[in-house]
């Protein structure tokens, strides 16, 4: 019903745009179900259609210029849409780049809050071991720290001394040992070789444990070191250094080279296969007597040297030296004054 109002409307208003005629004569004649209130609005409607018209014929007679679209449906029904108003308080200018900064401010606390965490956290780490080394300085706490800068030393190297100057090569030594091991040079079962799952059951550790007991590592029989360790001056030098801790240790010894088939199986690294092979390879063990471990602080802190001396405790409760000769009872590493 709507629908059909508002076509005989627009009929009423063309018709009224061409024609001479009254409006009225060209309203178009309404139902009787139609209420008097209906009639009257489409008449007005059409006059106000035929008045339009009439001003833009009479405008354009007289030389003057009138837009040739007259006012919509909604302006002759008297329906004008809604004067804007002041904007609105979350409309005002600036609300986005608010918005903005406080987005930014929520994501980056939380970010900010981590970072600053972490960087305590590191700040307390590095505090507590420089406590550990430097304040409660003992000679078990050196020994410790000395094995962590050899369980991620990345750079290990070897110095032996001459007459005239000092040979150094890059080593892959086997981690420090606390005891001996002895082998048996037979097979433990008969036709089968010994591998190292049998040097587990079969190998007999040392009674004395001492940290830094032993170092073992592989040389080429070709190279110099190893005719140097062969003649009289077997004094060797060992460098570690950790880009982990930062810290470098220095570890002082005797070196000796074994000869036994067993040990040189037991002690073979798959990855020295790169520049040995079975008939180049040569087996050396160095029996460390003094640790020279990098401190660690500020100020001239880090240039000092923390050094530990390998001795043997006697009868009378002095610490000896190794080669001493006297009742021994155990061994153990000193701090040196």
């Amino acid at each position: 019903m709507i629908c059909s109002r508002a076509a005989q409307r627009q009929a009423a208003r063309c018709a009224a745009a061409h024609s001479t005629q009254p409006a009225d004569a060209l309203m178009p004649k309404m139902p009787l179900r139609w209420s008097w209130s209906d009639r009257r609005l489409c008449a007005t409607s059409a006059r106000r259609a035929a008045a339009v018209d009439a001003a833009a014929t009479a405008s354009t007679a007289a030389g003057g210029y009138y837009p040739t679209q007259g006012p919509s449906p909604e302006q002759l029904a008297g329906f004008y849409p809604r004067p804007q108003g002041p904007a609105a308080e979350g409309e005002r200018k600036g609300w986005g780049l608010s918005k903005f900064l406080v987005y930014v401010g929520i994501h980056l606390i939380p970010i900010g809050g981590g970072i600053y965490l972490f960087h305590s956290a590191t700040t307390q780490k590095e505090a507590a071991e420089v406590a550990e080394t430097e304040v409660a300085l003992t000679a078990d706490s050196c020994l410790r720290e000395a094995m962590q800068i050899v369980k991620t030393a990345a750079t290990c190297l070897c110095l032996c001394p001459s007459d005239d100057d000092i040979q150094a090569f890059e080593i892959d030594p086997h981690e420090p040992e606390y005891r001996s091991l002895s082998l048996p040079e037979q097979p433990v079962i008969k036709g089968v070789q010994n591998n190292e799952l049998m040097d587990l059951f079969a190998g007999e550790r040392g009674l004395v444990s001492l940290p830094f007991n032993f170092i073992h590592f592989g040389v080429s029989a070709s190279s110099d070191v190893f005719r140097k360790l062969k003649g009289n001056n077997r004094r060797i030098t060992i460098i570690y250094y950790s880009d982990v801790k930062h810290r470098h240790l220095v570890v002082h010894g005797t070196a000796a080279v074994i000869d036994s088939k067993e040990q040189r199986r037991h002690y073979w690294k798959r990855r020295w296969g790169a520049s040995l092979t079975d008939d180049d390879y040569r087996l050396v063990k160095v029996i460390p007597d003094r640790i020279s471990l990098q401190g660690k602080g500020e100020g001239d802190v880090q240039w000092r040297l923390i050094t530990l001396r390998r001795g043997r405790e006697g009868a009378g409760g002095g610490v000896t030296g190794a080669t001493d000769t006297g009742a021994v009872l155990r061994e153990e590493w000193q701090l040196e004054e």
